[in-house]
């Protein structure tokens, strides 16, 4: 899919700077620098999810601890 992207002029520039010095393209790049951001946003929704069910397990020792 093609997409249109503008970037700043200092983000252009870091990321062209950054195809260079790893001798790849700044679309790949780009579409890195994407999958791993919503990786990390994936993974803070399991982890809240995850500590929502474990502090409803344990409320009443978390209760406790007050």
């Amino acid at each position: 899919m093609a997409v249109h992207l503008r970037l700043t002029d200092e983000n252009e520039a870091n990321v062209r700077a950054l195809a260079e010095r790893e001798g790849l393209n700044m679309d790949t790049i780009i579409n890195d620098a994407i999958a791993e951001y919503v990786a990390r946003w994936q993974q803070r929704d399991v982890m809240r999810t995850e500590t929502a069910f474990a502090i409803s397990q344990h409320r009443d020792l978390l209760d406790k601890l007050e």
